[in-house]
C-alpha cells in the first residue's frame, strides 16, 4: 500500500499494511467459439479517510478529528466471447466483451462499475487486417460521499461511450479514428465531453 516508485520498497515493507490481489481466468468454448471468463478481487487492511466526513473537519481549530476507516475491498468479473470467427483464420473474428465490479463503497468512491462492448477484426470484405471496437461504461458513485463532496462537486454517476476503427493502409502504416463521449461524474463547472481523435502508426 506504500508508494515505492522511487525506492526499493524493502524499507517500507508492511509499513501501511498489506494489499492482496488475486484472479483466475478460464478459457471457454461456448457456441464452439473461443472466449474467456475471469474473476478477481483486491483487499487491503490499510487505513483510509472515511467518506461522509463531518463538515467541521475543514476547520482544524474546531478540533473535529478526521474519521479513519481500516480496510477496503473490490471484486470484479471480466468476459470476452467470440461471436463470429473466420473459418480460414481462427485468430480473426469479433465478439462481445464486458466487465462488472463492486466495492465496499466506503472508503472507495466508486461503488460499482459496468461496461459492455463489441470489437475485433473488421467484418468488412477486403479489410481483413482492420479492427474496430464500440464500448459503453457506467460508474456508480458511493452513496456515502457526504455533504462536503455533494456541495463542492455535485457528483453523479458517470457514463460514456467510445468508438474506434483502425485501418491497415500498408504493412507498416496504420490509421485509427476514435470518438469518445463522456458524461462526467462532477457536475459543477463541467459539461458533456466529446473528444475526436486520429492516430497514425508508421513502422520504419
Amino acid at each position: 500500500p506504500t508508494d515505492t516508485t522511487t525506492t526499493s520498497g524493502f524499507g517500507e515493507l508492511f509499513a501501511e499494511g498489506v494489499t492482496l490481489v488475486a484472479e483466475g481466468r478460464l478459457h471457454t468454448n461456448f457456441l464452439q467459439k473461443s472466449g474467456h471468463q475471469l474473476i478477481g478481487g483486491v483487499w487491503t487492511n490499510r487505513f483510509f479517510n472515511a467518506l461522509g466526513q463531518d463538515p467541521r473537519v475543514l476547520f482544524p481549530p474546531l478540533g473535529v478529528p478526521v474519521e479513519r476507516k481500516q480496510g477496503s475491498w473490490t471484486m470484479y468479473y471480466n468476459f470476452d466471447q467470440y461471436l463470429v470467427v473466420d473459418p480460414c483464420d481462427p485468430s480473426r473474428g469479433w465478439g462481445l466483451f464486458g466487465r462488472a465490479a463492486v466495492s465496499d463503497g466506503n472508503p472507495n468512491v466508486l461503488h460499482w462499475f459496468g461496461s459492455l462492448g463489441v470489437g475485433g477484426t473488421s467484418p468488412i470484405c477486403g479489410r481483413e487486417q482492420d479492427s474496430f471496437g464500440i464500448g459503453w461504461y457506467y460508474v456508480g458513485l458511493s452513496d456515502e460521499l457526504g455533504d462536503i463532496a455533494n456541495v463542492l462537486l455535485q457528483p453523479r454517476d458517470e457514463t460514456g461511450v467510445e468508438i474506434y476503427y483502425k485501418a491497415t493502409l500498408t504493412d507498416r502504416f496504420e490509421m485509427t479514428a476514435d470518438l469518445q463521449v463522456v458524461e462526467p461524474a462532477i457536475q459543477r463547472g463541467t459539461n458533456t465531453a466529446v473528444v475526436a481523435g486520429l492516430r497514425a502508426n508508421i513502422e520504419f
